[in-house]
């Protein structure tokens, strides 16, 4: 309920203003569903979140149909979308009209970061092969398969670093698992990082 009313209260504020351009983001599919038809919007898709909800029950299916069409009949408020991989690209070409401009803007580092990374002298510290998660901690990233891998690799150390609405489940389920070789951080900084 929090998030509703969140949702509607920015998106309120942000209408008030008559600004030339609306740039509207998610994952928060209330950001997508309480948009209006309005020029000039601009949405950036970091989910297709209304596809995550399960389809466990006939309850959850019927809510979730409703959710998608409403979801995609709200893609045509927008003239430009953004979206972040190839498979979110080719769901939304196929979901928005020809006047529609969909762009695929890939998640990445810049080239500074990469050189930095990649100039990274090897720490001869520890023998046991590591294995590296860093960025957002969400249902998208579904996190709780690289807990499963860890589970049976435990001659691996796992670092998950990051934050994200799913850090207190995946934290949970290092607890309930009993991983010893995972390693949860939180959010770091980049220096903090290398």
């Amino acid at each position: 309920l929090k998030e509703i009313y969140k949702s509607l209260k920015l998106l309120n504020m942000a209408y008030k203003k008559n600004d030339k351009y609306i740039y509207i983001g998610t994952p928060s599919i209330f950001n997508l569903l309480f948009s209006r038809n309005i020029n000039n919007q601009l949405l950036d898709i970091r989910d297709i979140t209304w596809e995550y909800i399960p389809d466990k029950n006939f309850f959850y299916r019927i809510i979730k149909k409703i959710i998608t069409i409403y979801a995609i009949k709200k893609l045509k408020n927008f003239s430009v979308i953004t979206c972040t991989n190839n498979s979110e690209f080719k769901y939304l070409k196929n979901k928005t009209n020809k006047s529609q401009i969909v762009y695929y803007l890939p998640n990445g580092i810049s080239l500074d970061i990469y050189n930095k990374v990649s100039n990274l002298k090897s720490r001869e510290i520890d023998t046991k092969k590591v294995v590296s998660y860093i960025g957002n901690i969400g249902k998208a990233q579904n996190l709780e398969i690289l807990l499963r891998t860890a589970q049976i690799s435990t001659n691996i150390k796992f670092n998950i670093v990051g934050s994200g609405r799913e850090f207190k489940k995946i934290n949970k389920l290092v607890e309930d698992l009993e991983l010893k070789n995972v390693y949860l951080f939180g959010r770091l900084e980049f220096a903090e990082i290398l």
